[in-house]
């Protein structure tokens, strides 16, 4: 009996890590941003995400937002997706509304 009802509680925490990793993943899912379009670009690890941003051609700056060192850009996801994770940035879904300032009252 003993084993038996070891692998219960065994089952019973495998259902619970798969429904977690279930939430989690639509949740990553839901926080990615469009294809292309407004996204935000979040800085993890406490760098500015504008200057590396500068020395991108192929993204328009729409604000800063709400966050620190975070700034809402105009881009391709995956086009920019590699250096947001080279940089230590997320990238998450935005709009130009959820800006604080915009970016030519800022400069």
């Amino acid at each position: 009996m003993r084993g038996f009802a070891g692998k219960r509680a065994g089952g019973a925490a495998a259902v619970v890590a798969q429904c977690a990793l279930t939430v989690v993943g639509l949740g990553l899912v839901l926080a990615l941003p469009a294809r292309s379009g407004a996204m935000l670009v979040v800085p993890v690890t406490g760098i500015p995400a504008k200057p590396w941003l500068d020395q991108r051609s192929d993204i328009r700056f729409s604000g800063l937002g709400r966050l620190p060192g975070s700034i809402i850009v105009i881009a391709d996801r995956d086009a920019l997706l590699g250096d947001a994770i080279a940089h230590g940035a997320l990238l998450l879904p935005a709009s130009p509304t959820l800006c604080t300032t915009r970016l030519a009252q800022a400069s």
